[in-house]
């Protein structure tokens, strides 16, 4: 979807728990820290909150994606 273009409906591959969107800080705090908690990239948290982890968040695994992407393209 462009900037000003008609609006584009699309399937989701990933949906909340009542078939919507994912809200990006609940899977990362839910799903995507404490699995790098696991594996021992980032601390055990003590709490629901684990540390920053800005290095290994969800925008670097966007842009590792992009990276991915034969053409540098976002999809």
């Amino acid at each position: 979807m462009r900037a000003g273009g008609p609006p584009v409906t699309k399937r989701l591959l990933f949906t909340g728990p009542l078939g919507g969107h994912v809200w990006r800080t609940s899977l990362n705090e839910d799903h995507w820290k404490p699995a790098l908690a696991k594996v021992g990239v980032i601390p055990t948290a003590k709490s629901r909150e684990h540390t920053a982890a800005r290095e290994q968040g969800m925008h670097a695994l966007r842009h590792f994606y992009r990276a991915l992407r034969p053409d540098g393209s976002p999809r």
